[in-house]
């Protein structure tokens, strides 16, 4: 395939398409500077395939791989349809001139956006621009000079109103990766700014990566949301036999994750990233833990003692520390940025910070080259691109994040979590680092963190505690169902971190079993008999039909939510005060 010629194809769609569009002068000028904009677009695009179409990962962290090496793309799906991009994105942009994609961490949003460009390419349609939108937190502009900027980046040496011919006829597709990645302070700047070049460029498509959670719904209402879905069995089996690695161990991972491992640990073997850890740990263990913050304590041991299967060497670490000094720098390093929301650093800032940690939490003499060296050559946490780092995933900064956490004090950690939970909200809503570190340290989060945050919630209720907490969990409901059939309830929670919480300490308590629900179809008949609008907040519904609607609604899945919720507060004090006891009696 000459990508050469795929390019001047592309590219000479294009320029037809903005002769059409073009008028009088503007037209005139625009023809006088065709071969102009002919190199620019030529070597924007050929640079921009060099660079996205080859990867560093964990597994390949000494040199970049051509992504089809490995690649397998995810099926993306919504209530309506499943889209399979696998050979081209025309399917995808027949939906809509605005997608967003949405899914959790490692899930392969990234590597989807990389294969997407290709494919524009290939297709010879539309002019792809692929934008890492963390690099715009500490943009001094707009986005669309942000744009022009990330362009210029890429070798396209062209005033700004040629791209903007462009814009307004149509040309582009852009690719914009990683909403959740933008900073607090600019996100809401950000969103405003795509919301306004989507209305002002309406012929252009706009397809948004993002974890879910964010809070993108209300400046985006004109995209349609498509989930990034998790690998199917098979399609996990088709990427590990796709890696580069040690033959007999792979087929021997493969018959495990086909007879069991799949199916016993989904979570983990359905997700890309995940299941490249699962490989490695595999490799080492031959064992995997059920708990995340344990898989990734095995993930860092495997990544810090492996052997580069790939090679049949071990890796040396140049910064002679010890594993316990090791991780601990990098807790406090991952903790630090984490909480600031930073996930790419320069060379200073990097060096500064980590020598800052060294001279701090370590008695050994540690060269701060040789530690940034070990993250990006031996564990492969940090990937170097030229002048700039980045996490090889934002996982890994998550678990070291909540690494740091457990190990401070009462004080400080219920001084940190607080932070996080009212103040800094939208990180918890998107990653797992708050679950890790509930799941390290059961008893003191729930000590530290639950009760406080169930004593405020309650101090602040004026009226009855069962409708206030329908109101908080529940603002509103949604049903599926065909025709005049039910299907089932989508259940629709309050997006906020405190109900995160709430929802996860009910599930560890298993106070009241979902077993004792009864069918949710009695509930809808009931609304149905009542002529209930759907539209109507569920706490003024309950207030309006009285007391016997309620005890319908209690019986419902979602009614025994709220009774959970009623007794969460006594009985996580009643496990306190049975620890408090077992202690004094071991203590006469």
């Amino acid at each position: 395939m000459n990508m050469n010629l795929i390019i001047s194809d592309l590219i000479e769609n294009n320029i037809e398409r903005i002769l059409k569009y073009l008028g009088g002068r503007v037209k005139a000028e625009f023809k006088k500077s065709q071969v102009r904009f002919r190199i620019a677009f030529q070597n924007y695009l050929s640079t921009s395939y060099n660079k996205y179409s080859k990867v560093k990962t964990i597994l390949y962290n000494d040199e970049p791989i051509y992504l089809y090496e490995f690649f397998v793309c995810n099926e993306l799906e919504n209530d309506r349809f499943t889209i399979d991009t696998n050979e081209h994105i025309k399917d995808l942009l027949n939906i809509s001139h605005y997608i967003i994609i949405t899914g959790s961490g490692g899930i392969g949003k990234s590597m989807m956006m990389r294969h997407f460009l290709i494919k524009a390419i290939q297709d010879k349609t539309y002019i792809p621009i692929l934008l890492e939108l963390r690099d715009y937190s500490d943009f001094p502009g707009d986005f669309q000079e942000f744009i022009y900027h990330s362009l210029t980046a890429l070798e396209f040496d062209l005033e700004m109103n040629y791209f903007e011919h462009g814009l307004s006829t149509g040309c582009f597709v852009f690719l914009l990766d990683g909403l959740d990645e933008v900073k607090s302070n600019r996100y809401l700047k950000l969103c405003k700014e795509i919301e306004y070049l989507c209305s002002r460029y309406k012929k252009n498509y706009y397809i948004i990566t993002s974890r879910p959670g964010k809070g993108y719904e209300s400046y985006f209402q004109q995209f349609t949301v498509l989930k990034c879905m998790e690998f199917t069995k098979e399609q996990s089996i088709m990427m590990i036999n796709r890696l580069s690695y040690d033959y007999e161990i792979k087929q021997k991972f493969i018959n495990y994750l086909r007879d069991k491992l799949y199916e016993s640990h989904k979570t983990f073997a359905s997700n890309p990233l995940l299941l490249t850890i699962l490989l490695l740990t595999y490799h080492e263990y031959a064992e995997i833990p059920d708990k995340l913050h344990l898989f990734y304590s095995y993930a860092f041991d495997t990544l810090y003692i492996k052997h580069d299967a790939r090679k049949g060497f071990k890796r040396d670490f140049r910064s002679d520390l010890s594993v316990d000094d090791f991780r601990l720098v990098l807790a406090t390093f991952c903790m630090r940025t984490y909480i600031q929301e930073i996930y790419e650093f320069t060379s200073d800032d990097i060096r500064k910070l980590i020598k800052e940690i060294l001279d701090k939490k370590v008695k050994t003499k540690a060269s701060t080259e040789d530690y940034i060296d070990d993250l990006c050559t031996a564990v492969c946490i940090l990937i170097r691109e030229g002048v700039r780092y980045r996490f090889s995933h934002r996982s890994f900064q998550e678990y070291f994040t909540a690494l740091c956490i457990r190990d401070l004090s009462d004080s400080l950690l219920s001084r940190i979590c607080n932070y996080m939970i009212y103040e800094s909200q939208t990180q918890i809503l998107q990653d797992d680092m708050i679950l890790m570190l509930y799941d390290m340290i059961p008893e003191r989060f729930e000590t530290c963190i639950m009760i406080p945050i169930l004593e405020k919630l309650e101090n602040n209720m004026s009226g009855d505690r069962q409708l206030e907490y329908t109101k908080l969990l529940f603002p509103r409901l949604r049903m599926k169902y065909s025709s005049d059939q039910f299907t089932n309830f989508e259940i629709s929670y309050n997006n906020s971190p405190v109900i995160k919480l709430l929802l996860t300490a009910i599930k560890r308590n298993h106070i009241i079993s979902d077993a004792a629900a009864v069918s949710d179809k009695t509930f809808w008949y009931e609304m149905r008999k009542r002529h209930i609008k759907l539209t109507e907040p569920m706490v003024n519904i309950i207030n309006e039909h009285g007391n016997d609607f309620m005890d319908i609604f209690l019986q419902t899945r979602m009614g025994l939510m709220i009774k959970n919720t009623l007794h969460l507060k006594n009985r996580l004090q009643e496990k306190y005060n049975e620890e408090i006891y077992l202690l004094d009696e071991l203590l006469k």
